[in-house]
């Protein structure tokens, strides 16, 4: 078997309506760089295994379910010296892994990040979700950025990033007690401040991304960013609870206005609860507060 330039990891859990066009994208790749595509399933109970199963990719069972586990299990898994990662729901740009193989070029450099972009909304929920995400959560710079302290170029999301193996194994890979909860936020900060070697952000690198396309899954998904926001905190901030007001006051001036759009108003008023939400819950259950 000639040598592998880049492991691909997907983690997957239920992801029967998407992997089959991220399979599609992946397998469409005409070049010169060699890759494998690691399939990390959390038992799912739909048809993801059985899409997977047409395509050359080798598939690994994850009991423990999570994002963190199941990349961990990749990267153990990996016979490249580069280890990709993208998820399920994202649709990559044309070349994406010789992008990604080729923005290690430079020997220093240990990890690279891409851009996230939205993927067509089906809906208004999913436009305003993307929006929201892109917009107030996320925000990607348009150049070529190194990375320089925990706020550079967003972090690089495990939707659409790339490390060095080798610089995995030094930092002990994803620490699964984040779950599924800012886990590849808490990687790209340890591996910020390892000062191992250079990490750059690569507009140039996209994959386009699938957001919540209804109320309860968007819910669901600004609850865990409210989550993730609190475990980050515990490690990152200054070990105590607290809810910024002033992030929210930039949405509740929009409501008042009710003449922006009548359907994001509503929308802010889902997501702004369930944001807090999540908050209070992760803070609960890093011991933060008691209630």
């Amino acid at each position: 078997m000639s040598q592998v330039n880049v492991s691909v990891i997907v983690p997957t859990f239920n992801s029967g309506k998407t992997i089959q066009r991220l399979l599609d994208a992946l397998f469409s790749y005409k070049g010169y760089v060699s890759y494998e595509v690691l399939i990390v399933d959390g038992m799912s109970d739909d048809d993801t295994v059985k899409i997977c199963k047409d395509y050359d990719v080798t598939i690994i069972d994850n009991p423990k379910i999570h994002a963190a586990a199941a990349r961990n299990l990749g990267i153990k898994k990996a016979s490249a010296d580069i280890c990709a990662f993208i998820d399920s729901d994202c649709i990559p740009c044309e070349k994406w892994v010789q992008k990604v193989f080729e923005a290690f070029d430079n020997p220093n450099v240990v990890a690279i990040g891409g851009k996230m972009l939205q993927h067509k909304p089906v809906n208004a929920v999913e436009s305003f979700s993307g929006r929201v995400f892109l917009n107030e959560h996320m925000k990607f710079p348009n150049e070529i950025v190194k990375a320089k302290g925990n706020k550079v170029a967003g972090a690089f999301l495990t939707a659409n990033s790339a490390y060095k193996t080798t610089f995995l194994k030094y930092l002990n890979g994803l620490d699964e007690n984040f779950s599924n909860y800012g886990e590849d936020i808490d990687l790209f900060w340890r591996a910020v401040n390892s000062n191992y070697g250079d990490m750059v952000f690569h507009p140039e690198i996209t994959v386009e991304h699938s957001f919540p396309n209804t109320i309860k899954k968007m819910q669901k998904k600004f609850a865990q960013y409210g989550i993730a926001d609190s475990k980050l905190n515990v490690v990152y901030g200054h070990k105590k609870y607290y809810i910024n007001f002033y992030y929210y006051k930039q949405f509740l001036l929009k409501l008042l206005t009710l003449v922006v759009n009548p359907v994001d108003n509503f929308l802010y008023l889902i997501y702004i609860p369930s944001h807090i939400y999540g908050k209070i819950k992760g803070a609960r259950h890093s011991g933060i507060i008691n209630l």
